[in-house]
């Protein structure tokens, strides 16, 4: 339901005032480039880091990407909604691309829509943080990454060992107890 008024809303807030005819081929292709020389690098590429903000209250809240640098922001959309919304004050990398060329009337200022299709939580409260699926090998606990690779986790809390393949997020050095960890998921069976 969230979803469904969202997208109205986006519709709604995108095409008014708008005069609603598409520029010439030409003229957009100019526009593209003008674009690009005016965003930094990080706005134009398929991925994005930031932090994650949820602005206004529901049902029309929105989450946005908040870049490290000043100004950059985009409002997050797509069927990972209800897990990013489990981010919010983390920072974290998404991927995607970027839905439509239309600036959208979401939070502080205008923020352009991004279609997440992944993402990883990087930083927690500044801290380094590591996002994965809790596995138990050999009697270790451990996380699954994103890059497939295994990193023990000898001090895993006993909250997450109980979420044996869920998807966690654990701040701090996996060597020693964490600054702080979150549930993302539940296992997947």
């Amino acid at each position: 339901m969230r979803s469904a008024l969202f997208s109205l809303w986006m519709v709604l807030a995108c095409t008014h005032g708008t005069s609603g005819g598409a520029a010439p081929k030409a003229d957009r292709k100019g526009d593209e480039e003008t674009r690009e020389r005016e965003q930094p690098e990080k706005l134009r590429a398929d991925s994005l880091r930031g932090i994650v903000r949820e602005f206004g209250s529901e049902p029309m809240s929105v989450l946005i990407l908040q870049s490290i640098g000043p100004g950059n922001q985009a409002a997050l959309e797509g069927n990972l909604l209800p897990l990013l919304e489990l981010t919010v004050g983390l920072e974290i990398v998404v991927r995607g691309k970027f839905a439509r060329e239309e600036k959208a009337a979401a939070g502080p200022g205008h923020s352009r829509m991004f279609n997440v299709v992944s993402f990883d939580v990087r930083r927690a409260d500044g801290v380094d943080a590591y996002d994965g699926v809790v596995e138990l090998s050999d009697g270790r606990y451990g996380l699954r990454l994103s890059d497939n690779s295994w990193q023990a986790t000898p001090f895993l809390p006993t909250t997450l060992k109980q979420r044996v393949g869920s998807r966690v997020f654990v701040a701090g050095t996996l060597g020693d107890y964490p600054q702080s960890y979150g549930i993302l998921s539940a296992p997947k069976h």
